[in-house]
C-alpha cells in the first residue's frame, strides 16, 4: 500500500525552463545561446547540485569561456536564478493538497544546489511536505541509488510504499530499482491522477 508520495523539485513543481530564463535578458541572439551553452549546459551547473565545488569557483570557470560583458548575467544565474519568478506546474499545488488531506505524507528528493533550503518555502505545495532531500547536501546526485537510500533512512521510509515522482526516466527507474513505484511526470496532472489511481493511491481524476 502506498502512504508516501514523494516528488521531484524541477519539471514537477515547477517548470525548469533556462531558455526562458534566458530569454528575459535584454541582450542579442548570439550571447543568449553563450549563456545557455556555457552556464546552464555545462558541467559546472550540474557540480552545483551535488555540492562539492564552491560557487565562487564555479563562476569562475564559466567566466573563463564568457566575455566580459556576460560575467555578471552568469554570477547572477549561479547566486540567485531562483528569484525571479517561478513557473508553477499547472495543477501541482492542488493535488499536492489533496494527497496531504487523503492521508499521505508527502516528500521532495532534488537534485539542487543547497539554495533550495532558502527558496522552498515559495514552492508549490511547500507547506504540505513532511521532508525534503537536496543532492548538493549529501554529494550525490539521482539516480545514485546511495540517494534515494538516504531519503528512506532520514525519514524512516519503506519503499514499497512510496510513489516516486520525476520528470527524469532514469530517475525513476531508479527508485523503481528499490521497490519504489512510480511516474515519469510529462506536465500532465490529468496523466498523474490517473497513474496514481492505478497505483491503488486515493484521489480523484478530476
Amino acid at each position: 500500500m502506498i502512504r508516501n508520495i514523494v516528488c521531484d523539485m524541477g519539471g514537477v513543481l515547477i517548470a525548469w525552463d533556462p531558455p526562458m530564463l534566458v530569454d528575459r535578458l535584454d541582450l542579442p541572439a548570439e550571447d543568449k545561446a553563450l549563456l545557455l551553452r556555457e552556464v546552464f549546459r555545462s558541467v559546472d551547473w550540474v557540480s552545483q547540485d551535488r555540492g562539492v565545488v564552491p560557487q565562487e569557483q564555479i563562476v569562475s570557470n564559466m567566466c573563463r569561456r564568457l566575455p566580459a560583458h556576460l560575467h555578471r548575467y552568469a554570477a547572477d544565474f549561479v547566486y540567485g536564478w531562483w528569484k525571479a519568478p517561478f513557473v508553477p506546474i499547472e495543477g501541482i499545488d492542488a493535488l499536492l493538497h489533496e494527497l496531504k488531506a487523503n492521508g499521505y505524507t508527502l516528500y521532495v528528493l532534488s537534485n539542487a544546489s543547497r539554495a533550495l533550503h532558502d527558496y522552498f518555502p515559495r514552492l508549490p505545495g511547500s507547506d504540505v511536505f513532511s521532508g525534503l532531500i537536496v543532492s548538493a547536501d549529501w554529494g550525490i546526485l539521482k539516480p545514485d541509488l546511495e540517494l534515494y537510500r538516504i531519503l528512506f533512512r532520514e525519514y524512516k521510509l519503506n519503499p514499497e510504499e512510496c510513489y516516486f515522482i520525476d520528470d527524469f526516466t532514469l530517475n525513476v527507474e531508479a527508485g523503481i530499482t528499490l521497490g519504489m513505484q512510480g511516474s515519469v511526470f510529462d506536465g500532465s496532472i490529468a496523466r498523474l491522477r490517473r497513474e496514481l489511481t492505478e497505483a491503488g493511491v486515493t484521489v480523484s481524476l478530476e
